[in-house]
């Protein structure tokens, strides 16, 4: 029941749902993960759109970078995890960023979500990919079935230590976009 839901569309930033998942099953393994340190390339310190407020040549741990992904919905922290995690995830000749977006096809194939096709981390419209309501329900689903997740999408806010190439750090505070954790019950 439901209207459409099996028509596919453009995700937006649900999209870091599963930028958050291939972090989140990569540190299920090794909690070490969670402590690597991310440098922001130029790319990713550019990046337009929502942002975690990261720049060019700063350096984040990645338990703190899901909360920048997440909580403000950071489109350069989806670019700095893809470009951090794809090597290790997809084993190609491509740039780090797309063996990222590769690998997040190949996971949303494992996890029968035949209506998705990513062309990035962070959801900007890319023709050809999009996901349906179905999709998009399973993957979060599965994302709030993974140690961790719910602690992250439930925080409101969350403050980091971001330090920088030339020496120095900032506290950077991500505010929760989720309007609902305000409201009781």
């Amino acid at each position: 029941a439901g209207a459409g839901p099996d028509h596919i569309r453009q995700p937006a930033s649900i999209v870091k749902v599963m930028t958050a998942v291939l972090v989140l099953e990569a540190a299920n393994g090794d909690a070490a993960v969670l402590e690597e340190v991310v440098h922001v390339s130029e790319r990713a310190g550019t990046e337009t759109g929502s942002s975690a407020g990261l720049r060019p040549g700063d350096t984040v741990v990645v338990g703190d970078l899901l909360y920048g992904l997440l909580l403000p919905s950071g489109n350069d922290a989806a670019v700095a995890l893809a470009e951090h995690f794809g090597p290790r995830l997809t084993p190609e000749e491509n740039s780090p960023h797309d063996q990222f977006v590769d690998a997040m096809n190949t996971r949303a194939e494992a996890l029968g979500l035949s209506a998705t096709r990513y062309g990035n981390p962070h959801g900007k419209t890319v023709d050809g990919c999009g996901s349906s309501p179905r999709d998009t329900a399973a993957l979060v689903r599965h994302a709030l079935a993974l140690p961790g997740f719910r602690e992250l999408v439930g925080t409101r806010e969350r403050t980091a230590l971001i330090a920088n190439d030339a020496g120095y750090s900032r506290p950077v505070a991500w505010r929760n976009t989720n309007r609902l954790l305000a409201i009781e019950g």
